[in-house]
């Protein structure tokens, strides 16, 4: 039988729907109830839906949006209608869903033998993907690829980030980090806290840490943070620099809806995205700008001698920037990026802004009482930098060298 393929383009999208564990039995009869994404507003997440399914024995749900995260544009489910008389085919996009069955399993019932398995399955999956990946190599590898295993093996650095993140963990419960005390001045950096602090908030107060008088500047700056157009937004895109970081664009363009219900709230919001702003430069500028006799031309003078003070030392009439400052610098902007998002800020564009390792944003995020937690939702690993009460610092004990 031959047809021609007719695309219609501007027709509803259809429903295609497939079930995980088989197929349906004929005449089954299902209630489907489906659900929009509440972020409509953003773009990303605009076409994102949900469905539950109500069957006669059980219950399924899916999304029409897991699936395109492996290959976002390599495939395309549509549906074709053929019409065998006029010998027209028309083809329909669809809103694929992939549904899978609702299992409530009953953990009082497990027998010693299933749990004893489940616990040795846990156990077994600890190991790393490379791991793994070494496994096989070494039961079905060539020689060659043996032999590049074996000498990756031998070369690896024992200081991986987990590795460290590991030795921290056990030196902390163990007792005191100990270092020496000529190195005691790097941690002269370490930002002010409130220790008996009742709230996460609290802890570190924007008030004691930025004067009054660059506060009342940043008012002023920060007003084209207030509901930027899409051309501004494109404009600081194309200019470059802390303004074209996907941070201070998602967060200028998509405010959380609590704020806008406050202009103070609102205003304050922007302040922070503005301050935010200057830390990131402040943090990224390179020696031949700021051994200048004119720096930070462009911001106000409170601003500018503040940061000029906070983060430079001048020697010999010339500005400097320690390690110790300029780190002192980035914890400062990840305590601005905590009361921006309610102290659960995303790792991953925050030290992109910065342009930083995740071992670094990691290490800074620890020394200032905080974690880095990293999570999976649907099917991608999520980071987040979060500050959580109690707090806990690493502790420094100063010892004289023998």
């Amino acid at each position: 039988m031959s047809f021609v393929l007719k695309y219609e383009r501007e027709a509803h999208a259809q429903v295609l729907v497939e079930f995980s564990n088989g197929l349906p039995k004929e005449g089954s009869e299902f209630r489907c109830e489906r659900y929009q994404d509440k972020r409509q507003d953003n773009p990303r997440f605009r076409h994102h839906r949900k469905m539950l399914v109500h069957g006669p024995l059980l219950k399924y749900l899916g999304n029409n949006y897991s699936h395109k995260l492996t290959f976002p544009h390599a495939q395309r489910h549509v549906i074709a209608k053929i019409n065998r008389r006029t010998g027209i085919a028309r083809v329909y996009n669809t809103d694929f869903f992939r549904l899978s069955p609702l299992l409530h399993r009953d953990e009082n019932l497990l027998s010693s033998d299933e749990e004893n398995t489940r616990k040795k399955r846990n156990n077994q999956d600890e190991r790393t993907f490379t791991e793994k990946q070494d496994d096989l190599t070494e039961a079905f590898g060539s020689h060659k690829r043996k032999r590049a295993m074996l000498s990756r093996q031998r070369n690896a650095v024992a200081d991986s980030t987990a590795a460290v993140q590991r030795s921290v963990e056990g030196l902390m419960e163990q007792g005191e980090l100990v270092i020496e005390e000529e190195e005691a001045a790097d941690f002269q950096c370490i930002v002010p806290f409130v220790q008996d602090a009742k709230q996460v908030e609290d802890v570190y107060p924007l008030t004691k840490l930025i004067p009054d008088d660059v506060s009342q500047a940043l008012r002023t700056e920060a007003s084209k943070f207030l509901r930027p157009s899409k051309a501004t937004l494109a404009q600081w895109k194309t200019e470059g620099g802390a303004l074209s970081t996907a941070y201070l664009q998602e967060h200028a363009q998509y405010p959380a809806p609590a704020l806008l219900k406050s202009e103070e709230i609102y205003e304050e919001y922007t302040c922070c995205l503005q301050l935010l702003a200057y830390l990131i430069r402040t943090y990224t500028i390179r020696n031949t700008e700021y051994r200048r006799r004119a720096v930070f031309t462009d911001m106000p003078e409170p601003v500018r001698d503040w940061l000029i003070s906070e983060f430079f030392v001048v020697v010999d009439k010339e500005k400097r920037m320690p390690n110790r400052l300029k780190d002192k610098a980035l914890a400062y902007g990840i305590i601005v990026a905590w009361h921006i998002d309610s102290f659960a800020t995303n790792a991953v564009t925050l030290r992109n802004a910065y342009g930083i390792t995740s071992k670094k944003l990691s290490t800074h995020v620890r020394a200032l009482g905080g974690s880095v937690r990293v999570t999976t939702r649907d099917s991608v690993k999520v980071e987040t930098a979060v500050l959580t009460l109690p707090l806990q610092f690493p502790r420094i004990q100063k010892t004289k060298r023998r």
